[in-house]
């Protein structure tokens, strides 16, 4: 018994076989995404705690030791989002940053916060599961009020 052998047929299949390894699942690829804002969210919880110590005003302390708070509930509830979509457990490696004074710190943070607020509504937008939406949009509107904290904060400073 001899098989045909159909090289315009094996090279379609072999160029979505490729092409969706390039893409990647979008299960991986929503993987890939958690993993990322899992990543983001240890080390900015890390920076707030070291901002929150090198506070002398009790207000700002406070208010840095809640924003690190916050981003470590929304660790928690992007693991458990990666879990339920993955079946498996990340755990990130904070990344800190050396700690150059209050000043430049906020200035990062702010441009962290930014940038996280638009990643978070970007995926918000682009995602299908509706739970991650909602997850997504919670995010952005965490993101939202540690900008205003920020600014607030700023405000005090330049008195």
């Amino acid at each position: 018994m001899s098989e045909s052998y159909n090289a315009e047929k094996i090279n379609a299949v072999w160029n979505r076989v490729a092409a969706a390894q390039e893409q990647g699942t979008p299960a991986q690829d929503e993987g890939q995404m958690l993993r990322s804002f899992m990543d983001g969210a240890a080390a900015d919880e890390a920076d707030y705690r070291t901002m929150a110590r090198a506070c002398r005003d009790q207000t700002n302390r406070r208010l840095f030791s809640a924003a690190a708070a916050a981003k470590a509930r929304s660790l928690r509830a992007l693991q458990a989002a990666y879990f339920a979509r993955m079946g498996d457990s990340y755990v990130p490696h904070a990344v800190r940053q050396p700690f150059t004074g209050l000043l430049s710190a906020l200035r990062t943070r702010y441009a962290k916060e930014r940038m996280r607020l638009q990643a978070y509504t970007q995926a918000a937008q682009n995602t299908r599961d509706p739970q991650l939406e909602k997850l997504f949009r919670t995010l952005a509107g965490d993101a939202q009020r540690r900008l205003d904290v920020i600014d607030g904060v700023l405000l005090r400073l330049m008195r």
